[in-house]
């Protein structure tokens, strides 16, 4: 009788443990996006933190490993990018809440005295927060986003 030698292949094993991995690594990934996406809605919290009108942010995702946050506040887009002309007039002793390129919100005083579309006062000076968020977060994240790599790669779990 002649010998008889069947070879199988375990690819199927094999491709199932790549999926698994690449679902991990993205997982991680993900993870860790939307972690930085809180870290910014934080910071902007503490611009408006002595705010009498809170405005709501919301952290939407874009697509897997890409998040947003916004808001849909009127004042806070004021501030943020300014404007070209103030249609307010403030009482003298006003003091603003918030300084541009700062990321913080102090007591502030004074009130509003009117407002008018004939008054051409000079605009808002941006206070340019979102950018300032982006650039004190982006730096952060190339490194966080390889220590999630380097835990998923070393078997560890992801975040510790």
């Amino acid at each position: 009788m002649p010998a008889h030698i069947t070879f199988t292949s375990n690819s199927t094993k094999v491709a199932a443990h790549w999926r698994r991995m690449v679902r991990r690594y993205a997982d991680s990934l993900d993870a860790t996006v939307h972690q930085i996406a809180l870290d910014a809605e934080e910071e902007y919290h503490k611009v408006t933190r002595t705010w009498v009108h809170q405005p709501q942010f919301v952290i939407g995702q874009v697509r897997r490993g890409q998040y947003t946050v916004t808001t849909d506040d009127p004042v806070f887009h004021y501030l943020d990018k300014g404007t070209r002309v103030r249609r307010a007039l403030m009482s003298r002793d006003w003091v603003s809440k918030t300084k541009p390129r700062v990321i913080g919100s102090f007591a502030g005083h004074g009130r509003l005295l009117f407002i008018s579309r004939k008054l051409n006062r000079p605009g808002i000076q941006a206070r340019e927060w979102s950018t300032l968020i982006h650039d004190r977060l982006q730096p952060g994240a190339a490194n966080r986003l390889r220590r999630a790599l380097a835990a998923l790669a070393a078997g560890e779990a992801p975040g510790t």
